[in-house]
């Protein structure tokens, strides 16, 4: 589920983007990474933590920043900024220009024809394949989510219990574009081959909720899990190594 920020939520629906992507296929051998940048001492790495969180921030601007070393030549083209891996072999990869312009595209189609404003949540489905018309429904409730993402294969599962939601108010269907045809439904792909790619990022408090995690709800309903932009964004720090 998604937050205010409206870039952010590009990075949530990459794994729905992939549906319809048609370009840059590839089948190669992953680079060798220089072992040095990890770690190997835990104790040491814990003790010596320290992470300067500015008051403002926002993971968008460093994408913005990645893409500027890109244009400039400062990075390896052979590092994509997003490498996707389907499990048929199926390779997609994205360069920091081009998860930029997507991004901010994706942005305009939530603000726009989504009606997504600041504060608004936005939630990506299904987050698991096993999801069914109650779990759905509890996810709607719980978050008070304004605009849902989806596929053909869940919409009719979403309808279901829409009614349930008030404060449901969009509803957007990716895929093919044959299959982008509901009633009710807003056709991702054909707004987003539309709209412009130029898009003003949200100024954002490193404090401010920018994602919400659902768990699994092994012992009862799930749980809402928040992360800030700091400690999702600035928290990558830690994992990239």
């Amino acid at each position: 589920m998604r937050t205010p920020t409206f870039r952010e939520s590009a990075r949530a629906l990459n794994d729905i983007l992939f549906r319809w992507s048609s370009g840059h296929a590839h089948v190669v051998t992953p680079p060798v990474f220089d072992s040095k940048v990890g770690f190997t001492d835990y104790e040491k790495e814990r003790g010596e933590f320290s992470l300067e969180v500015p008051e403002y921030f926002n993971f968008a601007n460093i994408i913005d920043k990645w893409t500027q070393k890109d244009k400039l030549g400062l990075r390896n083209p052979r590092h994509p900024a997003f490498w996707w891996v389907g499990d048929k072999g199926h390779e997609i990869k994205w360069s920091f220009e081009q998860l930029t312009k997507y991004s901010k595209r994706t942005a305009n189609v939530l603000s726009e024809a989504g009606q997504v404003q600041s504060g608004d949540r936005t939630i990506i489905c299904p987050g698991s394949v096993q999801l069914r018309a109650r779990d759905i429904k509890w996810r709607l409730l719980a978050s008070h989510a304004t605009c849902i993402i989806t596929d053909a294969n869940t919409a009719e599962t979403v309808d279901q219990v829409a009614k349930f939601a008030p404060s449901l108010k969009t509803k957007l269907l990716v895929g093919e574009r044959k299959v982008e045809t509901r009633n009710g439904w807003l056709p991702f792909k054909e707004l987003f081959e539309n709209v412009s790619s130029e898009h003003e990022c949200a100024r954002t408090r490193s404090d401010e909720p920018m994602t919400v995690y659902f768990t699994s709800g092994t012992t009862g309903h799930p749980k809402m899990a928040e992360h800030s932009h700091a400690s999702c964004g600035l928290g990558h720090i830690t994992t990239g190594k």
